[in-house]
């Protein structure tokens, strides 16, 4: 009796462990998940996409997600491919609105037409008032002379949310917003031209960073005559409020070329703009590597390192890409507090409150621990570099 009390005992003992190693391995598979997601909305697009894989390769991921993951982990990739190929962009002015108000930003002449919000969309009206496009029901339209009224090809009428039209003064070229599977945020800008001999619009694209981005981006306009260009994105904005950049419209694109990532994304945020061109502070060192893993790393006031494969010292590099993985741990976990400080501010549970701001204390520190060691490091490896470069 009592060996049989002591077997079940036992396996009782096991299954409970099993269990908890279970749900131990579903928790940080779910912290995978999420680190991706984080990833993401940093413009680390590639390290998001190897999360998320590694999360789809897990026997203990929540596979109710699965449809979900993957196709974050689609738009992982276009948005990847899309930082490759991010454009220089002159901003010239920006102003934050409220998204009601967003029309009082757009300060183009009468020549161009007007834009009006419906209701059920918004609609574009040609200068002439010859043309217009307009949204309906999620559904873009188009009426020429007042008279032929058609929707638009299904390449631009997918089934999601289509608004936002504008016909450049051409009358051929369309451009709206669409939260379809090709977005890589909320809406997405895309771009369409007229084809004479089927009489419909053909198949959009997407035009790219720094344009499109994470969140929602929409109402393109374009007036060529004067250069003169407008979107609106949410971007970095609290809720309600939209910012209307205005740029300077050029037709050829110009691509962001020859820099590190960490800049390729201030581009693709608008956290960087194009200037004119001018002195520049350091130079690019001379023996530019184009195999290897590209990198932004200043040595000293006058070396700058684009290539992992340009460091001298074994143990430097080293350094280096502890240093970088530091840097991306410090970014998740900002993140992280930045979500904590956000329940904290809509909390009224006083012991809610107490277990938010203990959290939070403890990532801070955790925070400015890493960026101390941050620092030293990087200090470090330049004290190492700069050995041989001295003379």
């Amino acid at each position: 009796m009592i060996n049989r009390i002591l077997v079940i005992l036992f396996l009782s003992f096991v299954a409970m462990n099993a269990m908890f190693g279970q749900s131990r391995k579903q928790k940080e598979a779910e912290e995978i998940r999420q680190k991706a997601i984080m990833a993401y909305q940093a413009y680390r697009f590639r390290e998001a996409r190897e999360m998320l894989e590694e999360y789809l390769a897990s026997d203990y991921r929540d596979m109710a997600k699965d449809a979900e993951t993957v196709n974050m982990l689609n738009r992982a990739e276009k948005a990847a491919n899309m930082l490759d190929r991010v454009e220089s962009v002159t901003i010239t002015d920006s102003t934050v609105v409220d998204k009601e108000r967003l029309l009082n930003a757009y300060t183009f002449g009468e020549e161009l037409g007007q834009l009006v919000q419906t209701g059920k969309g918004m609609m574009y009206v040609s200068g002439r008032g010859d043309r217009s496009v307009y949204s309906e029901n999620g559904d873009i339209w188009c009426s020429w002379n007042g008279v032929r009224k058609y929707k638009i090809a299904e390449g631009v009428n997918t089934g999601a949310d289509e608004d936002y039209p504008f016909l450049m003064a051409d009358g051929v070229t369309l451009y709206y917003a669409s939260n379809g599977d090709e977005s890589i945020g909320g809406y997405d800008i895309f771009m369409s031209r007229y084809n004479n001999e089927v009489e419909n619009f053909m198949m959009p694209v997407q035009i790219g960073m720094p344009f499109n981005s994470t969140a929602n981006d929409y109402m393109m306009v374009i007036d060529e005559l004067n250069g003169n260009g407008w979107f609106a994105t949410d971007r970095g904005q609290t809720e309600g409020k939209v910012i209307v950049y205005q740029f300077a419209y050029n037709e050829e694109c110009k691509q962001i070329d020859n820099v590190c990532d960490s800049i390729r994304r201030e581009y693709a945020q608008l956290k960087r703009y194009a200037r004119k061109e001018g002195k520049r502070e350091r130079k690019i060192l001379k023996e530019t590597e184009t195999d290897g893993e590209g990198i932004c790393f200043r040595v000293n006031d006058t070396i700058e390192y684009n290539n992992v494969r340009q460091f001298r010292d074994a143990e430097a590099l080293r350094l280096y890409e502890q240093t970088a993985a530091d840097e991306m741990e410090v970014m998740i976990k900002e993140i992280e507090l930045e979500g904590l400080r956000r329940e904290y501010r809509t909390s009224y549970d006083k012991t809610d409150i107490e277990i938010l701001t203990s959290e939070i204390l403890k990532l801070e520190d955790e925070v400015l621990i890493i960026k101390d060691s941050i620092r030293e490091n990087y200090n470090k490896i330049r004290i190492i570099e700069n050995k041989f470069y001295v003379k």
